[in-house]
């Protein structure tokens, strides 16, 4: 191949992996509001079952949390919440305590806790491991740790050489016997 055809080879393959990802985008955006549909619905669920009361103002603020994201997930990606975190870390005051975290302990703050945990994970998974961003997340840490793999190997064969070397240097002695070099090939 000659470097001619590399160039256009490359931008042909963007093109190709962008239209893919344009594809499955909206199914990979799907499947992230389903998760957090399905948080939502065993917090529902659960508020239910232990009788908790609906119109407690941090559930409300977690629900609405929720649909946020829901609704966030059509323009936000990884690029804009890098810019949205950094805009908000930047700020000189200090953020308002969330309600939840204010809440005294019970088994509706930890529920509540463990719903936005696992929302975070959603978004975050959704932001950073799928898509185009998110394979090529995928694809230097997978040559991270082949490298990692193969330089570990490299060291394991090295050691397996020496010993090698050590027992060809033994046996290309000219002091030793045929029966001498018979006990050293077994």
């Amino acid at each position: 191949m000659t470097n001619a055809y590399i160039l256009p080879q490359i931008i042909i393959s963007l093109c190709i992996l962008v239209f893919i990802e344009r594809l499955f985008a909206q199914l990979r955006r799907e499947r992230f509001r389903s998760k957090i549909r399905k948080l939502r619905d065993d917090l529902f669920d659960w508020m239910v079952a232990h009788r908790q009361d609906f119109q407690s103002p941090e559930y409300r603020d977690v629900r609405q949390t929720l649909n946020g994201m829901m609704r966030m997930s059509n323009t936000l990606g990884p690029f804009e919440f890098l810019v949205l975190f950094s805009r908000e870390s930047s700020k000189k005051t200090s953020p308002q305590p969330c309600g939840v975290s204010a809440m005294p302990e019970s088994p509706l703050k930890q529920k509540l806790i463990q719903v936005q945990i696992a929302a975070v994970h959603s978004m975050l998974w959704f932001l950073y491991a799928e898509g185009i961003f998110g394979r090529c997340c995928r694809a230097i840490w997978l040559c991270c740790k082949t490298m990692s793999y193969v330089s570990k190997t490299k060291a394991a064969v090295m050691v397996g050489a020496q010993q090698i070397l050590r027992e060809a240097h033994q046996f290309g002695s000219p002091h030793l016997t045929a029966t001498q070099r018979m006990v050293l090939t077994r």
